[in-house]
């Protein structure tokens, strides 16, 4: 019998959500069943947890859920402290019990998590809430408009970045290597560690860096990777990167407006 015709029966239907979460190559597989569930190769880890209803609306905005479980969920366990630094993907399938029929039942991503005693409440857009997005972000400016080492900019990473097995010390936003590097040559760069961890680097002054946000449970013998920096500008992108022709910035741009009436000469 099929999941719909299933799902109809007044009494036959035996309902099992599968909630598939994906950050960067990890997985945080649970169900809503009182035991674990395989599917596809995974392993859903049985969970107290319950969700809000599924609306269909005209505005898509108003079709989030949430979805409550322990405090201690590995999952909400993210959210303490610097919030992750991709974006958690949500699947959520749905079964009876004694049927193999599986369907998805609803798809987006984790927006925020809020922690209420023992509880945590997940809340998550759906798919299509990307789509209201603005679709024309650049900017007419001095700088370069362009991310560093996205498919626009054209640099690619591999070629900047340099490999520690490990670093010196560390303490709040403040990481120091254990090999200096050239002069603010990370400074607006990106710094990884092993587990996937990523943070902007503020400030690079020699083997010391400044961070972002704090990284938590960060060992000194972890291997973190160092990415160089950009500060968008055209002598930059030129003598740094080679990467001139791909500079997304307009370095001519009058400092007076043609249009504000005013003369200009």
């Amino acid at each position: 019998m099929t999941w719909r015709l299933t799902d109809l029966s007044i009494f036959g239907g035996r309902p099992v959500e599968l909630f598939r979460f994906v950050y960067g190559v990890n997985r945080y597989c649970f169900t809503s069943s009182d035991a674990d569930v395989s599917y596809q190769g995974e392993s859903y880890k049985a969970t107290p947890m319950e969700r809000t209803g599924i609306s269909i609306a005209h505005d898509i905005s108003k079709a989030d859920i949430t979805i409550t479980v322990p405090r201690d969920n590995k999952l909400a366990a993210l959210y303490v402290g610097p919030p992750p630094d991709d974006v958690i993907s949500l699947t959520v399938f749905s079964y009876h019990k004694g049927d193999g029929d599986f369907v998805v039942l609803w798809q987006g991503r984790v927006t925020s998590v809020m922690f209420a005693g023992s509880t945590a409440s997940i809340t998550c857009e759906p798919v299509f809430t990307s789509l209201r997005r603005p679709g024309l972000r650049a900017m007419y400016q001095r700088l370069c408009r362009h991310e560093l080492y996205s498919s626009a900019c054209g640099v690619q990473s591999e070629s900047y970045k340099v490999v520690y097995a490990g670093v010196v010390s560390y303490s709040g936003v403040t990481l120091t290597l254990p090999v200096p590097l050239t002069a603010g040559w990370a400074t607006g760069g990106l710094l990884t560690t092993s587990r996937g961890a990523k943070r902007w680097v503020l400030a690079q002054n020699g083997a010391v860096l400044t961070l972002n946000n704090a990284i938590i449970d960060l060992n000194v013998d972890e291997p973190v990777t160092v990415y160089a920096g950009c500060d968008c500008t055209r002598e930059t992108c030129n003598a740094k990167f080679g990467n001139i022709l791909n500079f997304g910035g307009f370095p001519w741009v009058p400092y007076k407006n043609p249009f504000a009436g005013d003369p200009i000469m």
